[in-house]
């Protein structure tokens, strides 16, 4: 398991979590569900990134059928030290919604996939994340086939929940693999902060296997 690779990376004050305290406060879940990728990606590698306080109040009820955000504050719970339940609830109800989605195309079941991992490893289903990692290897192919740039700095966003996981499973050639094509993508991502913990992710895993 890569217990160190969120101490690897560059800092940042992006304030990519600070951006959903807004629409949470509001109740418009649908647009704080759309900012989930790039805060999900900062709150599994950033360590040096502040964790508002609104962002690991929200219970599993009060979010409702909005899988991101019960993984983004799943994930910010385990982070903070909880020790209850209520970050496995959490990762429960959004592996339920997740596995129940329909896919509009492999980046969307790319970025599904991701989610699911995050949730499934998080509460300690191993085998069911080295599922999703063989898918995520099979879509591979499909999602990199990219030029526009928008789509490729989606990509290597995308890309790092599964890089994520396959560091907690030992999945290590996975991992390097994964870790590769983040970081062949990553100068396409924006801002320039996130770009950086993005690539700085992608050189920790690196590091890790023995690159």
């Amino acid at each position: 398991m890569v217990d160190d690779a969120r101490a690897t990376v560059a800092p940042s004050d992006l304030g990519l979590l600070d951006s959903l305290v807004a629409p949470l406060a509001r109740g418009d879940l649908d647009a704080a569900e759309a900012l989930v990728g790039p805060a999900l990606c900062v709150a599994l590698l950033d360590a040096t990134c502040a964790v508002p306080d609104a962002l690991v109040g929200p219970s599993a009820d009060e979010l409702e059928a909005h899988p991101g955000l019960l993984v983004l504050v799943a994930a910010l719970r385990e982070r903070a030290g909880d020790t209850a339940d209520s970050a496995r609830t959490h990762f429960v109800r959004a592996a339920a919604l997740l596995e129940d989605s329909v896919p509009a195309d492999p980046l969307d079941e790319l970025r599904l996939t991701g989610r699911l991992l995050v949730a499934t490893v998080g509460f300690g289903d191993r085998a069911a994340g080295r599922r999703g990692l063989a898918r995520v290897v099979e879509l591979i192919p499909q999602v990199t086939a990219v030029s526009d740039g928008e789509l490729a700095a989606e990509l290597a966003v995308e890309l790092t929940l599964p890089l994520w996981a396959a560091g907690q499973v030992d999945e290590h050639g996975t991992a390097l693999r994964l870790a590769r094509l983040v970081r062949e993508h990553a100068g396409a991502v924006r801002p320039a902060g996130l770009s950086a913990v993005v690539a700085g992710a992608a050189r920790a895993y690196e590091g890790f296997c023995g690159v």
